[in-house]
């Protein structure tokens, strides 16, 4: 069952990531049929929870698959994961994040459903989601954000996000900011200068005296003005600071001097006023050139005040240039008789104000209370608006305002630090509220001060009468990731609460552990932390010592303090010793000296024992469990025994042999699932172990009712993940089993198993050479199961190769039948193997290939009708790849009828079925219905009837992705399960004759009642308003080879078929 929801998780996921890619590419399609050379936009993806597996999986694709995702993969610059579990050190780490993602689903109906292969099977599933995506080297290009719940990549580029932050959205928009394109995905924009006009020749030499002369001199006329503002020559040549061109200037037009356009020179203020020359040198810090129109006649203090504008709003030019911090300027602005004390915007912005609160320049404010400023405003204090910015919005930041405020408080006479606004708050009062409060993301002038080590201000600021500062459970967070533990302890000694929770509702404990600081541990047990505070996980934090960080240090430091060691998980039952088992043996050392709280054979929901929870357990752990008494023989809810845990999940060769120097170790145990230890290790094809277990006294003819019920049909029927190098070992297994008695024509106790006996499951699953061993061993040729079938049959529906080898050993004849009439040339055809068909057809005479290619099966199915039911199982073992069409081409060369008809079912559920009927309802590829509408034209009996069928159209079947366990090809249309079998599904086909397939079973007491199917999903076609437009035709798919992968579930021969490429659904 792990198996197959790893296959089954690993299938949606790929469907899903499919989806995703195709719906990128109509958008982008979409956006760029209204845009024309507009630069690529980027993708920036947000994954929650299980949403993860979806987007690494579609990038992946993405970037292994260009040609058909152009663009996806290199316009991705960000992906931010939330609360998306990962990777892990180990299996079992992922699962037990899984399990507490999935407690939070507990009230859902289907949560009683999960076992632990379940659970296995998801954890495989996301870890192998992580790897593939690492593979694609998207993480050497991208930004990676992820939250602090979840585990990292750990790859470079990634940043981190506060827990549930609210924020996110605003960081997500600043990584895009921040991303750089590919050169060749950024439209290059240039400007070009337009030509200057003839009207405007001065603009343009302006910083050219000599040039500026010779357009005088030709007439040019220096009291030009060039657009609505009235800005005139001069304006620009002291926007410029170009002094021989405003002294040529005035000397041709003197009058120019008092010339001025409107124009906003406080746009935070919005005042507008008039703009002179001398307004415009002082604004842009042109001291010379300020002098120069001082000296030509300039009024320092000029009434600027706009015509529509009232009360006083405009800024003299001492002010603009305090403003901006313009030193020089002030100065001979000053030393010419500037009013210093002139007031500015409302009455209240004097140069003084505007130099301390813009430009927070203390040069400017030093020159300008020497020359005699008045540092009372008339309106809101100086103090006050330096400190809280209220009406200049300057926002200076804390390092630019204090020099200032130390001028103001050092000048004699000193500022009135005591001065009040209209509510009769101090600078100091404003300043307080400040340093209590906090800012949007939670800061306070203690944060800032804890960030930066500042330890003499968190010692004032703690300090701060009449009302000391609050210590947040931020601020100790700030203290605790800066790494000073004496700011920390100080914190806590002024009252703050170390159980306090953070914004992600972890608390200070959990935080010190998971970055294994022990004195940060001590510290907080010091400061009476609680250590047994549950977190919204369940777990305590010794759980987190021992579980995840496997420290043996903190685990001592909290035991030793009273940490409760007999706490149980409740989402799962564990004790601390199961999480101990991937720790060190240090830590479980620790925890045996608690015998009585950490039982080393307590039971988790599923009745796991500590020895069953590690999937790859170092050698020392177990050998301290199994030396103090550990329950080696315990099995799970499934049957399973640590020994066979150990064997699934390859563990090292150490452990398996402290597992077999167990004198009291029983090796017939089994589980419901997949059998005994033997069993395992035939189907692992571990031949290391096998050979031992076979030495050691197993029993290697123990027929028990799981799938591959013998050790010998197992060595034959290896699972799917056995990678080639090892399968090529199986026949030594089976040569081993051979050789130490086991029964070659041993047959299953189960009716109801597809494989009756080793050569029929050696025939379908594995290599000719694995048959040549049977054979040669005396294995029964002709042996039936219940069903009639015989090796024959299962060799033609594996290839070629294996029907050749048991041919040579078969002497009936090559057209004998089931119990349902179903020839190997019907098995040959319905997995399209063309060699195996050729084969079968070369050793009947003429007569008999025609007679033979139209015989009907019990509900007059031939082996035309069945190859439409295409069916592209794939498993290493086949012998030769699918061809459907050139089997359909092949039979109709031979004389196949394609005017033949069959039906489903029997009495008044009968349906009958055209051979075109059966192409469209499975849904075919357009080049097989070609050929057979082809032989329906050419057939001289065709009557009208059949050639209308020919262009009537069908709704088809709906794929499903089970297997039928009677006839082993996929179901197509209504699934029935049996209701008293563990997942055994069959196809409307088998089950219109279940009576004959699936009825009749008894025990020693006689016969049992008969087994009730119910419909899964009543849906039996397809919806097309439910299909995902994919930019393909139903009827005109290409498949590949590899579209389907064949898998067995827990208790029955019913396999997932892989959709890619097949009818998706919304």
């Amino acid at each position: 069952m792990a198996q197959f929801l790893i296959d089954l998780t690993r299938d949606a996921v790929h469907n899903t990531a499919l989806r995703l890619l195709n719906s990128l590419v109509c958008l982008a399609d979409k956006d760029a049929s209204g845009r024309t050379r507009e630069p690529k936009r980027a993708i920036i993806f947000v994954a929650y929870d299980l949403g993860a597996l979806i987007l690494k999986k579609a990038l992946s694709i993405a970037e292994r698959d260009r040609y058909e995702w152009p663009d996806t993969f290199t316009s991705s610059s960000r992906v931010v994961f939330c609360g998306a579990p990962q990777r892990s050190n180990s299996l079992f780490t992922m699962e037990s994040k899984l399990y507490e993602f999935l407690h939070d689903h507990k009230n859902e109906p289907w949560f009683h459903m999960l076992t632990p292969s379940s659970i296995r099977g998801l954890a495989q599933a996301a870890l192998e989601s992580t790897d593939e995506f690492l593979s694609s080297k998207f993480t050497l290009r991208g930004r990676i954000l992820f939250d602090e719940a979840m585990a990292t990549l750990g790859v470079p580029l990634e940043d981190s996000l506060d827990d549930m932050s609210p924020f996110l959205a605003a960081e997500i928009c600043s990584l895009v900011h921040q991303w750089v394109p590919d050169p060749d995905q950024v439209a290059a924009e240039q400007t070009l200068l337009s030509l200057a006009v003839p009207d405007r020749q001065f603009e343009y030499v302006l910083g050219n005296a000599h040039a500026a002369r010779i357009l005088l001199n030709h007439g040019a006329d220096p009291m030009l003005v060039w657009d609505k503002e009235c800005r005139s020559t001069l304006m620009s040549a002291s926007n410029g600071g170009h002094v021989d061109v405003i002294e040529l200037l005035l000397s041709e037009a003197p009058s120019l001097l008092r010339m001025g356009h409107s124009t906003e020179a406080l746009h935070d203020l919005g005042s507008k006023q008039l703009c002179t020359p001398l307004i415009m040198a002082s604004l842009t810090g042109h001291w010379k050139a300020v002098t120069t129109l001082l000296n030509a006649g300039a009024d320092p203090d000029p009434d600027t005040e706009h015509e529509e504008e009232g009360g006083g709003s405009s800024l003299s030019p001492l002010c603009l240039a305090s403003l901006n911090g313009w030193l020089q300027t002030s100065k001979a602005l000053l030393e010419n008789g500037a009013d210093v004390n002139r007031p500015g915007a409302y009455n209240e912005g004097t140069a003084l104000w505007c130099a301390a609160n813009f430009a927070a320049s203390v040069p400017c404010c030093r020159a300008l209370l020497a020359h005699g400023a008045d540092t009372s405003t008339g309106g809101l204090p100086l103090m006050i608006e330096l400190v809280t910015s209220s009406i200049s919005k300057s926002k200076r930041p804390t390092e630019d305002i204090i020099p200032v405020l130390e001028v103001f408080v050092g000048h004699s006479p000193p500022l009135d630090i005591n001065e009040t606004d209209a509510n009769g708050s101090t600078a100091l009062m404003h300043e307080r509220r400040k340093c209590w409060g906090c800012g949007r993301r939670g800061q306070s002038p203690l944060s800032y001060a804890v960030e930066a080590s500042r330890f003499d201000v968190v010692e004032e600021l703690l300090n701060w009468k009449p009302k000391p500062i609050q210590v947040t459970a931020t601020v100790l967070q700030r203290a605790f990731e800066g790494g000073d533990l004496t700011l920390l302890e100080r914190l806590l000694e002024a009252g703050a609460d170390p159980d306090s929770p953070l914004e992600s509702g972890r608390t200070l404990m959990r935080l010190a552990i998971q970055a294994r600081n022990a004195h940060a541990v001590e510290m907080l047990i010091k400061w009476k932390a609680d250590i047994n505070r549950l977190d919204k996980f369940r777990w305590s934090p010794l759980y987190y010592a021992v579980g995840q960080v496997h420290d043996a240090k903190i685990a001592r430091l909290l035991v030793d303090c009273g940490a409760n060691a007999s706490y149980i998980l409740p989402d799962t039952g564990r004790n601390l010793m199961h999480m101990a088992m991937e720790a060190d043996s240090d830590i479980i050392r620790i925890l045996f000296e608690f015998p009585k709280a950490v039982d080393i054979d307590h039971r988790d929901h599923f009745r796991n024992t500590p020895l069953m929870m590690v999937n790859n357990p170092k050698a020392d752990c177990v050998s301290l469990l199994v030396k103090a008494g550990a329950d080696t023989n315990a099995q799970n809810s499934d049957g399973a025994t640590p020994l066979m845990n150990a064997v699934t999940y390859g563990a090292a060769s150490e452990v398996i042999e402290i597992y077999l120097s167990q004198p009291q170790l029983d090796l017939n145990f089994y589980s419901k699932s997949h059998g005994s230890a033997l069993h395992l290790a035939c189907r692992m094809v571990n031949v290391e172990i096998a050979r031992r277990l076979i030495r050691i006294g197993s029993n290697i003819n123990q027929h028990l009712p799981v799938p591959a019920c013998s050790p010998l049909i197992a060595a034959c029927m290896p699972f799917k993940n056995v990678s080639p190098e090892k399968l090529r070992s199986a026949d030594h297994i089976v040569s081993a089993l051979i050789r130490n008695g086991a029964d070659v024509n041993s047959t299953s106790k189960a009716t109801r198993d597809a494989f009756y006996n080793a050569l029929a499951t050696a025939a379908f699953w594995s290599r000719p050479s694995t048959l040549e061993i049977l054979l040669g061993e005396g294995a029964d040729v002709d042996a039936r199961d219940p069903l009639g079938r015989q090796a024959i049959h299962f060799a033609a529906a594996n290839g070629v190769s294996n029907l050749r080898a048991v041919m040579r050993f078969f002497q009936g004849s090559s057209a004998i039948a089931d119990n349902s009439r179903k020839t190997a040339l019907h098995w040959a055809a319905q997995f399209g193997r063309l060699q195996a068909l050729k084969l079968l057809l070369s050793t009947m005479s003429p007569d008999e290939r025609i007679r033979q290619v139209n015989k009907p099966d019990i509900d007059g199915w031939t082996p035309l009708c069945w190859s439409m039911r295409n069916s592209r199982l794939k498993w290493d073992g086949m012998s030769e790849p699918f061809e459907y069409k050139g089997v359909v081409q092949y039979l109709l060369q031979k004389g196949a009828d394609a005017s033949i008809r069959c039906w489903l079912g029997e009495g008044k559920d009968k349906e009958s079925f055209t051979l075109l009927h059966l192409a469209h309802l499975h849904n075919v590829d357009k080049e097989i219905i070609a050929l057979i509408r082809d032989a329906l034209r050419d057939g001289t009996d065709t009557s009208t009837w059949q050639r209308g069928l020919e262009e009537e159209t069908f709704s088809p079947y709906k794929p499903r992705i089970w297997i039928c366990g009677i006839c082993l090809g996929q179901i197509y249309g209504l699934d029935y399960v049996c209701k008293t079998c563990a997942e055994f599904h069959v196809c409307k086909k088998c089950h219109g004759r279940i009576d004959r397939y699936h009825m009749h079973f008894e025990d020693d007491n006689g016969p049992l009642p008969p087994h009730i199917f119910e419909v899964d999903d009543d849906v039996e076609f397809i919806d097309p308003l439910d299909v995902v437009a994919t930019g393909k035709n139903a009827n005109s798919r290409t498949r590949n080879e590899d579209e389907m992968d064949i898998d067995e579930n827990e208790a029955g021969i019913n396999w997932r078929v892989d959709e890619k490429n097949f009818w998706e659904f919304t």
